[in-house]
């Protein structure tokens, strides 16, 4: 199922459960051993499900103003990188067309940006999630706490299906001339 809506994420989490069928999740489908396809299951495809949204003044889960990115669960780095302004870094994948939310961010997130702004997940502001009962969360560092440390390098797919993720940007350093 092509989804295009968190709607149409738990409409398809709910028909899995009721028919008892094998759910998999694909953003780019960037996966070597093929875990982002399954055979007679449900695959729920979550390309063009990427809108993109630079807050320079997001306010994070402790009140705090900082800039951000959110991305819909199908966002690409090559959707987020351009809207970024050259004054900011996002800690994010080399390769444009991985997803933002999916795999590489649910499994760490080692980046060239890594050594000096730490692993993708550290960024992590709020991720919105469908968990596997259909049920909606929004997980921050101060609510629903287990599961946004869980999506934070537990894998892809393992906790629910990602639909939404917030970003802390960080500031470019300025160049020596």
């Amino acid at each position: 199922i092509h989804v295009a809506s968190n709607k149409d994420v738990v409409a398809a989490v709910k028909f899995v459960e009721k028919f008892n069928l094998l759910l998999t999740v694909k953003t780019t489908g960037h996966d070597f051993v093929g875990r982002s396809t399954s055979a007679d299951g449900l695959l729920v495809w979550l390309e063009g499900f990427n809108q993109v949204e630079v807050n320079e003044l997001y306010t994070d889960a402790f009140g705090q103003t900082v800039p951000a990115v959110t991305a819909q669960g199908g966002a690409q780095w090559l959707d987020v990188y351009p809207k970024i302004s050259p004054k900011y870094h996002a800690v994010g994948g080399n390769a444009p067309s991985v997803s933002v939310a999916g795999g590489y961010m649910q499994g760490g997130g080692h980046s060239v940006m890594s050594p000096s702004l730490g692993l993708a997940v550290d960024s992590v502001l709020s991720i919105e999630v469908v968990t596997m009962n259909g049920t909606i969360f929004t997980a921050t560092a101060r609510n629903n706490t287990d599961l946004f440390f869980a999506l934070r390098g537990g894998g892809g797919g393992t906790f629910g299906i990602v639909t939404s993720i917030a970003l802390k940007l960080h500031e470019a350093p300025g160049q020596v001339v």
